[in-house]
């Protein structure tokens, strides 16, 4: 039996003062086959020499740089230059069990991804388990079912399991016989939209309750506070792509919801959506498109806003 090889793939963007811990952690781990790729994309202070010091030091270990970029075409260039059978993205201030791969390895079977627990530690130091819980679904229908079980039941309010990449393993000739790669430049939802377009093209997911994996919670300002118009917008038209691939109404129906909010969410927090008359009728026709019961109170609200700025001009 052939040993499966595990691309680590990590972004990094000025993480000096995690990155020993990070770096260490994978080269520690007790399943030796795999490769590390380092993608510096950016960073102005030393993590780009404490890549390269390791990366001399461990022919496993390999420094890729980008003098411009962002989180996601960092993920996409790993992606294109790795070589495992498995691709497990991990964070530049996060930490692997010494059994992470080998437990990976071990578990995932057939399977088409993998899915497991996690720490996250906060900076106020409180530390949580997030279960994912234990499940085997081998057909598509099941693999519906068990997405809308992971996103309505939360473990802990306000987290999204289908926003997170480092509590999965994926495989790694799907993503590239399918052309699968993050939405560059997009300031949010890039990792859920690609877990969407990944599970697509699966009929079969395991999760195992193994806390394996270690979260660092910090703000590091990297995603702005709110999306623009023309985000929100993009953000919907691929949930509704995504939904003319679903068979499970409940789950097409969740989506339906989801999308309403993103888009009353802009209308509503974003003051400059009210001077942009064309982005509101935009937001219009997109609910009546996609036939959401979108709330008459906040279309109302713009219109007022829209006729108080023309006023005043």
């Amino acid at each position: 039996m052939e040993i499966p090889k595990v691309s680590v793939i990590v972004p990094v963007y000025n993480a000096e003062k995690y990155l020993f811990q990070c770096i260490s952690s994978v080269l520690a781990q007790t399943y030796t086959s795999f490769e590390l790729l380092l993608i510096d994309y950016g960073s102005f202070d030393q993590s780009g020499i404490i890549c390269d010091g390791y990366a001399t030091g461990d022919p496993r270990v390999r420094v890729l740089y980008m003098q411009e970029g962002c989180l996601y075409s960092a993920l996409n260039l790993g992606i294109n230059e790795s070589r495992g059978e498995l691709l497990f993205f991990m964070e530049c201030d996060g930490w692997m069990e010494s059994d992470c791969l080998k437990t990976i390895v071990y578990e995932i079977g057939d399977a088409e991804i993998l899915c497991f627990s996690d720490v996250y530690f906060f900076n106020d130091g409180c530390v949580h388990v997030l279960s994912s819980g234990v499940s085997i679904c081998d057909n598509r229908q099941e693999v519906e079912k068990e997405i809308l079980h992971k996103l309505c039941n939360k473990p802990k309010p306000g987290h999204n399991y289908f926003s997170c990449l480092w509590d999965k393993v994926f495989r790694g000739n799907i993503v590239r016989e399918h052309g699968i790669r993050f939405v560059d430049k997009l300031p949010a939802w890039g990792e859920e939209i690609f877990l969407w377009r990944y599970c697509l093209k699966t009929s079969s997911m395991k999760t195992i309750s193994a806390v394996i994996y270690n979260h660092r919670v910090l703000d590091l300002g990297m995603y702005p506070k709110r999306m623009s118009p023309d985000t929100s917008f993009f953000i919907c038209l691929a949930l509704e792509d995504i939904n003319c691939h679903i068979s499970y109404e409940p789950l097409v129906a969740y989506n339906k919801v989801r999308m309403q909010k993103v888009i009353a969410e802009g209308i509503v927090g974003d003051i400059s959506w009210y001077h942009r008359p064309r982005a509101f009728l935009r937001a219009i026709s997109l609910c009546w498109r996609l036939k959401l019961n979108f709330p008459l109170y906040h279309l109302f609200k713009v219109m007022l806003e829209i006729s108080g700025v023309c006023r005043e001009e």
